[in-house]
């Protein structure tokens, strides 16, 4: 993905990591978290289904996603990832908490 001025990217403790990066192979083990520019952390999480790219997620202890009703659900986060992800990519996910 091409760098703009509205990429996020990881500030702390990995520097320049693109939160918009998804794989089944992404280079970082699942509930790795880091702080990106837009202020909010983001954390690795593993697809368990196809999520769209504004669903709502819960993380389960493993990383693991299941679908939440809305952004207020405890340990809720955002896909934020630029097309959604299918069953079993790694993703950054937005915490929808500050």
């Amino acid at each position: 993905m091409a760098s703009t001025a509205a990429t996020v990217f990881a500030i702390s403790p990995v520097v320049g990591s693109d939160l918009d990066a998804k794989s089944s192979t992404l280079p970082f083990a699942a509930l790795t978290m880091v702080n990106g520019n837009d202020g909010r952390s983001h954390v690795v999480a593993l697809a368990t289904t196809t999520h769209a790219s504004t669903a709502n997620v819960t993380l389960g202890a493993a990383g693991s996603t299941s679908a939440a009703a809305s952004a207020g659900v405890a340990n809720s986060y955002n896909v934020s990832t630029t097309g959604g992800v299918v069953a079993n990519q790694k993703f950054w996910a937005r915490a929808n908490f500050i």
